[in-house]
């Protein structure tokens, strides 16, 4: 099974991903943007097999942000399934 992991709070995100790859295929997305507010090298305790995919995103009301989800969201077809762990405006 291979899932779309979209990372919310970072510390619970990355651990819940750890503990899910011994069971799936996990392409980890995060906001580039939050994580550089946080500690990036949360991102190294990643499990190695875990894809990282940043998402570029802008503050909520830049009209860029509509380009950006709506490319990822054709990518997200190829997934089995699609865990959003927290809710982004232009995601939903």
């Amino acid at each position: 099974m291979k899932i779309a992991f979209f990372s919310g709070p970072i510390d619970y995100s990355v651990c819940l991903a750890n503990a899910l790859i011994e069971y799936c295929e996990i392409d980890y997305f995060y906001e580039s943007r939050y994580v550089s507010q946080r500690d990036v090298s949360i991102l190294n305790i990643l499990n190695d097999t875990i894809t990282k995919k940043s998402i570029t995103s802008y503050r909520n009301r830049d009209f860029r942000n509509i380009l950006s989800w709506f490319s990822l969201a054709k990518l997200l077809k190829k997934y089995d399934l699609i865990h959003v762990q927290s809710a982004n405006i232009w995601f939903c």
